[in-house]
């Protein structure tokens, strides 16, 4: 397998796979799994929100965002309207996520099994 296949492969792990699993979390009961799951819709979510209320600070339409943010179609026309593609930048945070949870625990296997080696 090549260097970029090897890359390429690791990439489609971590569109295609659930976080559960790209995180090798399968073994952990279903209710963990659903809670695992939430937190992180939760934290993709609050990234995307951060980004567009930044993005509208910056051209000073927040105060007009924050009078449709409560209506769903509303918002996301508002958002169109202001060149923010709302469900790009939720796939985009998802993936960068993905991305940042499957290093930390390549980096916490990493770490477990020279302890163990070590002992």
């Amino acid at each position: 397998m090549t260097d970029q296949t090897m890359e390429d492969s690791g990439a489609n792990d971590v569109i295609e796979k659930d976080i559960i699993e790209l995180l090798g979390l399968t073994n952990l009961p279903k209710e963990k799994q659903d809670e695992y799951r939430q937190k992180a819709s939760e934290t993709i979510y609050d990234r995307a929100f951060t980004r567009i209320t930044k993005s509208l600070a910056e051209k000073g339409k927040l105060p007009e965002f924050e009078k449709v943010a409560q209506d769903e179609v509303k918002m996301k026309e508002f958002l169109s309207q202001n060149g923010i593609d709302l469900e790009k930048l939720m796939t985009e945070e998802a993936l960068i996520y993905k991305v940042q949870m499957k290093s930390v625990a390549e980096v916490l296997n990493t770490g477990i099994s020279v302890a163990t080696k070590s002992e």
